[in-house]
């Protein structure tokens, strides 16, 4: 796997730079601030119709069939702008059942986790 930043790359970071400008992810963090309670920022549901939440997810459970570098690039710009909300948890909680997920798991979670439907999240634990 080449983790080399290619013209895709660069390209799929203007798209993220601009859709999280467009969309108010500063501004949608600012309110946060001052809001009673936590929900989801006004700009999930588009995300994850950009397919986002699943880019690093095979086809077959309804992810976009890229990796872990496309993932990082919007990683990275959702960081750049300051961008609140669930998508690093629900990316690695995906991410983990997809390598580690008996074939149950796979398919109960990752369709609901790669369409942004189901928030994920990841606990650890050690002694």
């Amino acid at each position: 796997m080449s983790i080399a930043i290619t013209e895709e790359h660069q390209e799929l970071a203007r798209v993220a730079r601009a859709f999280l400008a467009d969309s108010g992810a500063r501004a949608a963090t600012r309110a946060r601030l001052e809001a009673p309670e936590e929900s989801l920022p006004p700009f999930w549901k588009p995300l994850c119709e950009l397919g986002w939440t699943g880019l690093h997810l095979p086809e077959a459970v309804g992810g976009q069939g890229f990796g872990l570098p496309e993932l990082a690039v919007v990683i990275e710009e959702l960081g750049y702008a300051v961008a609140p909300g669930p998508f690093l948890p629900t990316v690695w909680a995906s991410a983990v059942i997809d390598a580690a997920g008996d074939p149950e798991l796979r398919q109960a979670l990752l369709p609901g986790l790669a369409s942004g439907t189901v928030i994920g999240t990841v606990g650890l634990a050690g002694s």
